[in-house]
């Protein structure tokens, strides 16, 4: 066993998710900042289009409505995360409702070499508004919320309720679950392989009661449903268009929350639940705590090994993505076909499985693996949880 103790160090993971037609904004600025490598994930985010009942029939009409987006992640130095938030979101004119989300967390990397630095951030020449300010003040109080979602449909369910209660626009990937589901044997055809991964940045001070709606309303605490983790956020900017179409109001409510949000430097003066117990939400479901995400991205073709090794170690298992590398100097056509896992993994055991990774070659040439881990204060799931 090989002692890679020294290969780590710590960065700032930024996830930037706009429309794919804007996408290239953001990678040309990341560009011009030397930040390489680029990832680019396919996903949706999911909105109500309100419209007017027909024949004058009072009330009316809300529907989701999905729009392709593209996840774009790379990693900076912690020292210059904000400035390269303050960049992107200049570039692809966030602080506009309905252009997007973005947000920084601060994990430890494994593999890769040292982050750009991005000192040549270029945000001295971005446009002023009417108060002088090139952009609204970053938010630092949010926790991103995750659900890994087995049964089909339950990704548009998670979204209407994410919706419903007005926390922000649900961002939702697709994925695949291996591990615990391939030791069951014929029993395996009771869970779907298929996963859909829904995301929502909410305030920090209502992440544990929201989850716990979360998982009464997905029915998370039966078996094969799924899992729900809450891990924090150093900074972001939400999208405040949760509805589009019919609107009655110069400004609709989001905006004016998201304008009160500026105002109050943060969201903690919309906190909406009581105080819960640490390590309980409000219907008695134990929240687990201490735990880590890990997430291993590598070659296609590399990833199965990775995730074996990971399990032979102690992890119950894993949901697989699909991503791309935009290499520096091509567009998208040039893309490498990358593979990534989230795996999570209680805190004692996560060393060991880290060190099960990197032993199965995973900073090796032909893997050219990237190991980061995500600390996450509360996770939930049927097995452990209840």
């Amino acid at each position: 066993m090989q002692d890679h103790s020294h290969l780590f160090r710590k960065v700032g993971r930024i996830c930037c998710v706009v429309h794919h037609r804007l996408s290239h904004r953001v990678t040309q600025r990341l560009a011009e900042m030397g930040v390489d490598p680029i990832f680019i994930e396919s996903g949706r985010n999911v909105r109500r289009v309100v419209r007017k009942r027909h024949m004058g029939f009072p009330g009316l009409k809300r529907r989701l409505h999905n729009t392709p987006v593209e996840f774009i992640y790379a990693t900076v130095s912690r020292d210059r995360t904000h400035a390269v938030l303050e960049s992107l979101i200049d570039a692809a004119e966030l602080h506009t409702p309905g252009r997007g989300s973005i947000y920084a967390q601060d994990i430890i990397e494994y593999g890769g070499g040292e982050p750009v630095a991005a000192d040549n951030t270029p945000t001295a020449n971005a446009p002023a508004g009417r108060d002088g300010n090139t952009h609204p003040a970053l938010l630092t109080d949010l926790s991103c919320i995750t659900a890994i979602l087995s049964m089909p449909g339950s990704g548009e369910q998670c979204a209407q309720m994410a919706l419903e209660l007005g926390t922000c626009v649900p961002l939702v990937t697709l994925g695949a679950g291996t591990g615990m589901r391939d030791r069951l044997g014929l029993l395996r055809i009771t869970i779907p392989p298929e996963k859909e991964v829904v995301r929502l940045l909410v305030p920090e001070y209502d992440s544990g009661s929201i989850m716990q709606l979360l998982i009464e309303g997905m029915r998370l605490n039966r078996p094969g449903s799924g899992y729900i983790y809450g891990a924090p956020v150093k900074a972001g900017l939400l999208d405040a268009r949760l509805n589009i179409g019919f609107q009655e109001s110069a400004a609709s409510m989001e905006q004016i929350i998201a304008a009160i949000d500026q105002l109050k430097s943060g969201t903690a003066w919309r906190k909406r639940f009581a105080d819960i117990e640490p390590g309980r939400i409000n219907a008695g479901h134990r929240l687990m705590d201490d735990r880590r995400e890990i997430t291993v991205n590598c070659l296609e073709g590399a990833l199965a090994g990775l995730v074996a090794a990971a399990m032979e170690a102690g992890a119950g298992g894993a949901t697989t993505f699909r991503l791309r590398r935009l290499l520096a100097g091509d567009d998208d056509s040039g893309s490498a076909a990358r593979e990534s896992a989230i795996i999570n993994v209680p805190a004692p055991i996560s060393s060991q499985v880290i060190q099960a990774i990197l032993d199965a070659n995973a900073l090796d040439s032909d893997t050219a693996g990237r190991i980061q881990v995500l600390e996450v204060p509360m996770a939930f799931n049927y097995r452990r949880g209840r």
